[in-house]
């Protein structure tokens, strides 16, 4: 993974003392760390930086003028979020059905409130790892996808093969999608077959070069 300082993560968070407080730690870890206190700000903050230069967002559920999961769905086609990079949302509580539209919008994880600092930092580490796994996997110059492969893919094979794409492990993309992780397996096999591939690093090549992430 890339030493903490080169990677750059947007806290949106409206509580001040907080957000303030979850800079601070960030950087104490040694990640370059921007805070936002609206969804408004936040896509400011977003507007002025380079493209693909965040490599994170922790963003609260309950925003003043929009909502953590309607902040997903903006960030996640930001130019200046990296494709695949992980999005938190942190929230005091969260129901099931909750955490599944968050999960389902393109969230990456929940964040219980207070953080445990330690916590926070080991999501982080694995999760920006993970980013940067599918960054070094990137489609290579000269493979071409074709671009009606999709037509041949289910809704949920195309669902999988997303989820692929964004680094996730078959418990997780379970858990996303509500399914056993027998059922996972399967999908993911039946990818396989269809893609002409053999592994997930493969798949996710794939899901890049579909711009599915």
């Amino acid at each position: 993974m890339p030493r903490p300082e080169q990677l750059l993560i947007l806290c949106i968070e409206d509580e001040a003392d907080f957000r303030t407080e979850l800079v601070e730690e960030l950087e104490a870890l040694g990640y370059q760390a921007i805070g936002a206190e609206s969804g408004e700000a936040g896509l400011a903050c977003l507007d002025a930086l380079p493209a693909e230069s965040v490599s994170c967002v922790i963003c609260d559920v309950m925003l003043p003028g929009f909502s953590g999961l309607e902040m997903v769905r903006l960030l996640r086609g930001h130019p200046a979020v990296a494709k695949a990079a992980p999005v938190l949302l942190l929230t005091a509580l969260v129901g099931r059905d909750d955490m599944l539209s968050g999960l389902r919008a393109g969230a990456d994880d929940y964040l219980l409130k207070p953080v445990d600092l330690t916590l926070l930092q080991v999501t982080l580490e694995n999760r920006l790892q993970r980013l940067e796994d599918m960054r070094r996997a990137q489609t290579p110059a000269g493979l071409e996808v074709p671009r009606d492969l999709l037509k041949h893919l289910s809704r949920r094979e195309t669902e999988v093969l997303t989820l692929l794409g964004k680094g996730k492990r078959s418990g997780e993309i379970a858990r996303d999608l509500t399914i056993s992780e027998h059922t996972v397996r399967q999908y993911t096999k039946d990818l396989y077959r269809k893609l002409r591939v053999t592994s997930r690093v493969d798949a996710a090549r794939i899901a890049i070069g579909l711009n599915l992430v």
